[in-house]
């Protein structure tokens, strides 16, 4: 047998967060995942689980009790082929929680979770036309699109195109990919021109070839 020590995992800029919840105590046996305690800070809640399985060897904390990264959480005893390093899809999920704590980012755990989502999805698309931007040109015929608004009132918050490639998207299993966010997106890459005619970066009639 091994003992493993758990600590809290990489919480952003936060520091001093309090401990709100102690969920197990010593004796206790947890599994990979397993929530130990439950943080709190001034806008978010996180729960920090197990890393390991095995059994509470010791609780080094308590609630009420204010920590940051790095803080000995406890010790669990595990049996020596479960000493190795943390799976990765354990330390993912530590991740996760703790960017909920990251006031830098917009804190939806729905949007957390779709990051992990969507990157195996994009992947997956990576792999199937060799790679991504094949597959999103894939919808113009290689042509970015030329629309040449006369003033900004006249740019859509999405299109036929934008529904097609958001409903591709959707059934590939991406998710928080509507066509108002996608119509942004290919704007931001290039895939659909919105200049104003009298902006210089507006494209002739017709465009150019990519």
């Amino acid at each position: 047998m091994s003992t493993v020590e758990v600590r809290v995992p990489d919480i952003g800029d936060a520091k001093d967060v309090s401990v709100v919840d102690v969920l197990v105590q010593k004796g206790s046996k947890v599994r990979v995942e397993d929530p130990l305690i439950t943080l709190e800070s001034e806008k978010a809640s996180m729960d920090v689980p197990s890393p390991v399985q095995g059994v509470i060897n010791s609780i080094a904390i308590k609630k009420g009790d204010a920590v940051s990264a790095g803080a000995l959480i406890a010790t669990v005893q595990v049996a020596d082929e479960a000493a190795a390093p943390p799976p990765k899809a354990s330390a993912g999920k530590a991740k996760q929680a703790a960017l909920l704590l990251d006031s830098g980012i917009i804190r939806n755990r729905l949007k957390i979770d779709s990051t992990v989502t969507n990157a195996r999805c994009f992947i997956a698309v990576q792999r199937e036309f060799g790679s991504f931007d094949r597959y999103l040109w894939s919808f113009v015929d290689g042509r970015p699109v030329i629309n040449r608004p006369r003033t900004r009132h006249g740019v859509p918050t999405h299109s036929a195109l934008s529904d097609r490639l958001s409903k591709d998207l959707k059934k590939r299993g991406f998710r928080f990919v509507g066509t108002t966010i996608i119509y942004a997106y290919l704007q931001a890459v290039g895939v659909v021109n919105d200049h104003t005619r009298d902006c210089f970066l507006c494209r002739p009639a017709g465009g150019f070839d990519r």
